[in-house]
């Protein structure tokens, strides 16, 4: 009798625990989900444009004159006046842009109509002001060297164009290939049979060169090059001619041979 007593105490007690078990994990479960949802716009978020949220809503999103990886979005939780200002970072630019969240502030109990965020370039550095009613209520700085990059000097302005395979027969083979170079971005077009490419290039002024990498696309597709090289090679100018080393170009158009493409300047 005894041992048939201790018998069910044990199994009531193991029924007991596995009840607790369940509810504690049903409850961890909870938390997590919780805090997954709670946690849609947070410092440190690497993100896709496109990408959908739960509990906030896209109201606007913005780019800065000064700086060209730095953007900002504003969301506002739904059911709630709360909104969140997020700055971020363009960090990936292949078929989708990606980024990562730097910084936020949040917006209580205020009009979106009241909100303006402009960017200002100082001495050394170059700062974002977020203003509220005209009065600034929050300030971020990032270094000049952010924005550097894209800085080339007055002597490379202009539009430069060469054609690739002109003298073939077959005029499939054809490619139009341009570089348009402005002070604060360089411009990469090729078009030809079944060919459109319109990059946006990174630029590095350097000796007397400058270095070119991809950026992003601007229209038509992505080439599948780009996964084996990002590299737009050099742009120099010996005595009056302007000449391109692009291992992009070399890989595309010129079946992996090396070559210096001698540009023409169109005045």
């Amino acid at each position: 009798m005894i041992k048939k007593i201790f018998t069910t105490i044990i199994i009531v007690l193991l029924v007991s625990c596995s009840g607790q078990d369940k509810k504690n994990i049903k409850q961890e479960e909870h938390l997590k989900k919780s805090i997954v949802f709670n946690e849609e716009i947070y410092i440190g978020k690497v993100f896709f444009s496109g990408d959908e949220l739960i509990n906030y809503k896209w109201l606007k999103s913005g780019n800065f004159k000064n700086l060209d990886s730095i953007s900002y979005s504003i969301y506002q939780k739904v059911g709630s006046k709360k909104m969140i200002l997020s700055i971020e970072k363009l960090i990936e630019n292949e078929d989708l842009e990606k980024f990562e969240i730097i910084d936020t502030f949040s917006l209580e109990n205020v009009s979106l109509l009241n909100i303006s965020i402009k960017d200002r370039v100082l001495e050394s550095s170059i700062i974002i002001e977020l203003f509220f009613r005209n009065k600034k209520v929050k300030e971020w700085s990032f270094a000049k060297t952010m924005n550097n990059r894209n800085k080339v000097s007055s002597g490379w302005l202009g539009n430069y164009h060469i054609n690739l395979n002109d003298k073939n027969e077959d005029w499939k083979v054809i490619k139009s290939i341009s570089l348009s170079i402005k002070e604060d971005s360089v411009i990469y077009e090729a078009s030809g049979y079944q060919l459109y490419q319109k990059y946006l290039l990174t630029a590095l002024e350097k000796d007397s060169l400058i270095n070119l990498s991809f950026n992003k696309i601007l229209a038509g597709s992505k080439s599948a090059v780009l996964d084996k090289t990002k590299n737009f090679g050099t742009f120099s100018f010996k005595e009056k001619d302007f000449f391109w080393s692009c291992p992009y170009i070399e890989l595309s158009f010129n079946e992996g041979k090396s070559n210096s493409f001698l540009l023409k300047k169109i005045e």
